[in-house]
């Protein structure tokens, strides 16, 4: 029988002072659930990169008597002085990276000790998924320092979950029509399935990858963000860290003329995330080369033993033609006083979003019309100092 940790101690390691990567690598190690968004080389992009945009990183490590690392919440502080969860992009889902054996209960001390430390304004943390002990951790510990809180399920999280692989790729088999695209691919284009588990043409891969996302949304309401130099390196960076973290897949269609359809795939125990994907214009829409390696995936998947094909976040209905479940994503909010403005904002979110009409609203209105105008032309400022990107 292993030996269960007991935590002896919390602390908060400051923007500056980040744990070394011994440290970080341990507890990955001895996590019972690998989140790839809490891995330490990941960790370490998304902390640089939230320097850089006013988030201050404030992770906080569990430690046994023994000084052995168990346990981390990889937390930042915002410009507004809020907690928050450090890693704010590329995450589909933000949890604590714990040893086997830890509760909950345990857990909470780690975030009561990050706000008696840091004292912040209040506590937001998002991508929170319902299941593990991230949830029931944090809100235990708001419960323990007496901070006022709110709960908002929030984003869905579609995802085909099943008792065994053979289970998994039978789920995916039943769907008829990707099979006939597929056949038909190899048939007029000679396509292959690609699978890449190293750093083979890395650089090249990550190119294709954002020239395609940039082609396929430009022109319309959400151009992609890859027009932006500084997301491209961003995402090199990222895919990187995910590949020295042990968690990254790269698959795509490949035709005889280039890759049709590129997605960034991550493992996480029994559960494999397609994380990110992308279409290049090489084949044209009606192959349904994305379509197929979706499909592709997903049998490789069941057959390779894992049991739950998550989607991530978003709710594209794309993914509720193979989806069996929604584990949906919350939002956590804490505040120290009722009449906090982040206390009303949380009442005012659960509100629109737990009312179908108010959130068609407020989707319609203040998501297309006012913020991604906004992002766009903040984008577009930003090419034009930086002298524009390349055109796929």
């Amino acid at each position: 029988m292993s030996k269960v940790p007991v935590l002896h101690r919390w602390s908060v390691e400051r923007g500056g002072s980040e744990p070394p990567d011994d440290v970080l690598s341990h507890i990955w190690r001895a996590a019972s659930y690998r989140n790839p968004f809490c891995g330490p080389a990941f960790h370490r992009v998304m902390g640089a990169t939230g320097e850089q945009k006013g988030l201050h990183a404030a992770t906080v490590i569990g430690w046994t008597a023994q000084d052995e690392p168990v346990a981390m919440w990889p937390l930042a502080q915002d410009r507004h002085g809020r907690i928050r969860f450090l890693p704010h992009e590329y995450c589909d889902q933000c949890t604590v990276l714990a040893a086997p054996q830890l509760d909950a209960h345990a857990l909470s001390g780690g975030l009561v000790t990050a706000i008696e430390e840091t004292k912040p304004s209040g506590l937001s943390l998002t991508n929170v998924p319902p299941w593990g002990m991230t949830f029931d951790a944090a809100t235990q510990a708001l419960d323990r320092i007496g901070w006022f809180q709110t709960l908002v399920s929030a984003k869905p999280c579609p995802v085909v979950r099943t008792a065994s692989g053979a289970d998994l790729t039978r789920e995916f088999d039943r769907h008829r029509s990707p099979r006939r695209y597929w056949n038909r691919l190899q048939k007029t284009h000679s396509a292959v399935f690609e699978l890449l588990t190293d750093d083979s043409e890395l650089d090249d891969w990550c190119e294709g990858f954002c020239d395609a996302h940039q082609w396929r949304w430009s022109g319309t309401a959400t151009p992609s963000q890859y027009e932006d130099p500084t997301a491209r390196l961003l995402f090199r960076d990222v895919v990187e860290a995910w590949l020295r973290d042990g968690a990254l897949l790269r698959f795509a269609t490949r035709l005889e003329s280039g890759r049709a359809a590129y997605a960034v795939v991550l493992r996480a125990g029994t559960r494999l995330i397609y994380h990110h994907l992308a279409l290049s214009p090489i084949a044209g829409t009606e192959t349904r080369a994305g379509t197929v390696l979706m499909w592709l995936t997903g049998r490789w998947a069941g057959d390779s033993g894992f049991t739950t094909f998550d989607f991530g976040y978003g709710g594209e209905s794309y993914k509720y033609r193979y989806a069996n479940d929604d584990e949906r994503l919350w939002r956590i909010y804490g505040a120290p006083s009722r009449y906090a403005p982040l206390h009303a904002r949380a009442i005012i979110e659960r509100r629109i979003r737990s009312t179908p009409a108010l959130w068609w609203l407020w989707d319609r209105i203040i998501n297309r019309y006012i913020r991604s105008p906004w992002r766009n032309a903040v984008r577009s400022l930003r090419r034009r100092g930086k002298g524009g990107t390349r055109t796929p």
